[in-house]
C-alpha cells in the first residue's frame, strides 16, 4: 500500500523522495526491454537490484536497471526508454509515466489536459506519436523543451501549464488573494483562465504566442 501511494504521489517507491528531484532509472529485462511502467531513482534502483530481482510496486521480473535519459540533451534515447513495449511508437501512458517521473508537474492537471495536447503531439490521430511527430515542430520534445525545460531555466514554475502561468500571473498582480476573497478567488481564477484559454489559443498549440496575445480580441 505505501508503495502504491509513493506511485501516486510521484516519488521513488524505495525512498520516497521526489522521483524528479535525482536521475530515474527503469527495470529492464536481459534484452534491455521494460519489464513495467515503473520508474525509481537511479540509485535506488541500484540498490535495490543488489538483493532483490522483482519490482517493489508490481513484481515484474528484471535483470538490471536502465537509467532515463536527458530528453534534451539526448531526446531519441529518452524516446527508446519511454518506449515501453518496444512498439516504435509512444501511447498516452508511456508518455505520461516518464513525464510524471522526470518533471515537477502537477501530473493530476496533465492526466486531465492530456487528451487534448495529445491532438496536438499525434498530428496523424492514430492515437500513437511516432518518431518523427515527437522529433518534429510542435511535437512532444518542443513543449517539454518549451513548457518545462526552458521555463525552469527562466525561473518559471516548473511544470505548469501554460494557462496556469497566466493565472498566477493575473493573482500576483491583481493581489487576488488580499483583495478579492482569497483562495476562493484564487480557484475562481483558476477555472476562469482555463475555460477561456481557448478563445485565446487560436492555433490550440497549448501556448499564447506573441501573435495571438495582441491579436484582435487576443488575450491583451
Amino acid at each position: 500500500a505505501t508503495t502504491q501511494v509513493a506511485d501516486d504521489h510521484a516519488e521513488c517507491a524505495i525512498c520516497f523522495e521526489p522521483l524528479c528531484s535525482k536521475p530515474c532509472a527503469v527495470f529492464v529485462d536481459n534484452k534491455h526491454k521494460r519489464v513495467c511502467h515503473h520508474f525509481f531513482h537511479k540509485a535506488c534502483a541500484d540498490d535495490l537490484s543488489s538483493n532483490f530481482r522483482d519490482c517493489p510496486l508490481c513484481r515484474a521480473k528484471f535483470t538490471t536497471t536502465l537509467e532515463v535519459p536527458d530528453i534534451d540533451a539526448d531526446p531519441e534515447g529518452w524516446y527508446r526508454v519511454c518506449d515501453k513495449d518496444g512498439d516504435g511508437d509512444l501511447n498516452t501512458r508511456e508518455v505520461f509515466e516518464i513525464l510524471k517521473a522526470q518533471f515537477p508537474i502537477d501530473h493530476v492537471r496533465l492526466e486531465k489536459d492530456l487528451p487534448k495536447l495529445w491532438q496536438r503531439w499525434d498530428p496523424s490521430m492514430d492515437g500513437q506519436i511516432q518518431k518523427h511527430e515527437f522529433l518534429g515542430p510542435g511535437g512532444l520534445l518542443a513543449f517539454v523543451r518549451q513548457n518545462f525545460i526552458k521555463q525552469a531555466s527562466l525561473g518559471g514554475v516548473d511544470g505548469e501549464m501554460p494557462d496556469i502561468r497566466v493565472a498566477r500571473g493575473l493573482v500576483k498582480s491583481l493581489h487576488v488573494v488580499h483583495s478579492q476573497g482569497g483562495v476562493r478567488a484564487v480557484d475562481d481564477m483558476k477555472r476562469t483562465v482555463a475555460s477561456l484559454w481557448g478563445l485565446f489559443d487560436g492555433d490550440g498549440s497549448g501556448e499564447i504566442d506573441r501573435g495571438e496575445f495582441v491579436a484582435r480580441d487576443g488575450l491583451a
